[in-house]
């Protein structure tokens, strides 16, 4: 518990460090997350096949993540860029020639999991800087996101403690209940009402964006929670306890980051279909 306490009040600091710097401070942060990331996802998933060397496979999955973050750097607010398809298409083009040149060197399963994984984690992770860089209020909207994420799990496991009586995913999440997670969202979503409350009295934020950040909080929770389920049915197909070590108490960077990658685009949606 010690270490996990740690690890998270260093992940807040450099979380928040990198947020009040600067939306390009932001975008490296995320870009390293989302290469190491690709580390652990490829060794989670059996793309990686040799302890010694990467395959060709997993160069194409790091290869496609730069490209990702160099043209999310230069791209503008809309929510669909054609260079990021384009990036995701030439990528997944790549990998099926690899496939079938390479055959049976690898598994069809590899193929689809490389693909995937390069989608999941670095693609998701980018909307955080376009968080941070078109928002009305950047760094407001940003440590939403965590704020989303963070309170969601944390009323999801006292709710659930203290009421849960039904299962939410019995086979996959024994623990998690369905009065954890709708008390999660209800709770999650007044959370964030408050947290503009504040902002108002501080004088950053007007309170027009109190129904915003309440379906914010609402949906930010569902989503939060799905992706928690996700990363963890990911390991149970595949027998892994967690992604990686890199972080004492917490596991991998995966681990830590699986309920934020799925939560950054939603929020970036809502604020561009709301704002």
């Amino acid at each position: 518990m010690l270490k996990r306490t740690i690890s998270g009040i260093v992940l807040f600091v450099v979380f928040t460090a990198c947020i009040f710097t600067g939306a390009k401070a932001f975008l490296a942060l995320l870009f390293l997350c989302s290469m190491i990331a690709v580390y652990e996802l490829s060794k989670a998933l059996q793309i990686h096949s040799d302890d010694k060397k990467v395959n060709a496979l997993e160069i194409v999955m790091y290869l496609s993540t730069i490209a990702i973050y160099a043209v999310t750097l230069v791209s503008g607010k809309e929510v669909i860029d054609k260079r990021i398809i384009a990036v995701l298409v030439i990528m997944i083009l790549i990998q099926l020639a690899i496939y079938v040149f390479a055959f049976p060197k690898f598994h069809a399963t590899q193929i689809t999991a490389a693909i995937f994984s390069v989608m999941y984690a670095p693609l998701l992770l980018s909307f955080g800087y376009r968080v941070e860089a078109f928002s009305a209020h950047p760094y407001i909207m940003t440590a939403l996101i965590f704020i989303v994420s963070s309170a969601s799990d944390v009323f999801a496991y006292f709710v659930g403690v203290n009421f849960g009586k039904h299962r939410l995913a019995p086979v996959l999440s024994p623990k998690k209940s369905i009065e954890g997670s709708v008390g999660a969202i209800v709770l999650t979503s007044l959370s964030c009402m408050l947290y503009v409350f504040c902002l108002n009295r501080a004088g950053y934020m007007d309170m027009k964006y109190l129904g915003l950040f309440a379906v914010i909080g609402a949906v930010g929770s569902i989503i939060s929670q799905i992706g928690d389920l996700a990363a963890s049915a990911f390991k149970r197909n595949y027998d892994v306890k967690d992604y990686g070590n890199l972080i004492p108490g917490h596991g991998g960077v995966m681990d830590r980051v699986d309920s934020w990658l799925v939560a950054m685009p939603v929020v970036y949606l809502i604020l561009q279909l709301m704002e």
